[in-house]
């Protein structure tokens, strides 16, 4: 399964996650600096069993959610994941997210990762738009998504807003011209 998914930017690979993923995984989603600007606090113990649901999420005939394990190209080193949701097939659109160990902040992971995934998204999976939602105080994502040519936009329903969330979305015809 892993490699139906696989692709590769610059410095990094990226793969469904497998059970190899576990610890990384645990240590990014129990990690409450990491996590403060999520909204998701877990313990150790709540992060075992949201793995355990999300490999099985991710190994689905026609998956509604995907994760991606980054590790770097050089030394197989785990530098986060990068979150796939909300996959509908039929309005070609899904929403994304991405969390880094704090070793690999700060060094353009994020923007190399999530262009590698947008490519991959478009191209592979045939997507037309891809949302992204993060907290109102993540000033770097908020660059990020600027950077990359995503808009801000509203939901049609009003049960996904959040007023400590800012949304933004980038289709396929942005992304090309803003690479």
């Amino acid at each position: 399964m892993k490699q139906n998914y696989l692709f590769e930017s610059e410095r990094a690979v990226y793969a469904l996650i497998e059970e190899s993923d576990r610890k990384d995984y645990c240590d990014i989603y129990a990690n409450n600096h990491l996590m403060r600007l999520t909204g998701i606090q877990l313990d150790q113990e709540s992060a075992k069993t949201a793995f355990n649901k999300t490999l099985k999420a991710c190994s689905k005939q026609n998956p509604k959610y995907l994760l991606f394990s980054i590790k770097s190209k050089t030394t197989q080193q785990s530098l986060g994941f990068m979150g796939v949701a909300d996959i509908n097939n039929q309005e070609h659109s899904a929403e994304i997210g991405i969390l880094l160990h704090r070793y690999a902040q700060g060094k353009g992971f994020p923007l190399e990762s999530t262009k590698a995934t947008l490519t991959f998204l478009f191209r592979s999976l045939e997507l037309n738009k891809i949302n992204t939602r993060f907290h109102k105080n993540n000033r770097p994502i908020k660059r990020l998504v600027q950077r990359l040519g995503f808009k801000p936009f509203i939901f049609d329903s009003i049960e996904k807003q959040s007023n400590a969330d800012l949304y933004y979305q980038i289709t396929n015809n942005t992304l090309s011209e803003s690479l």
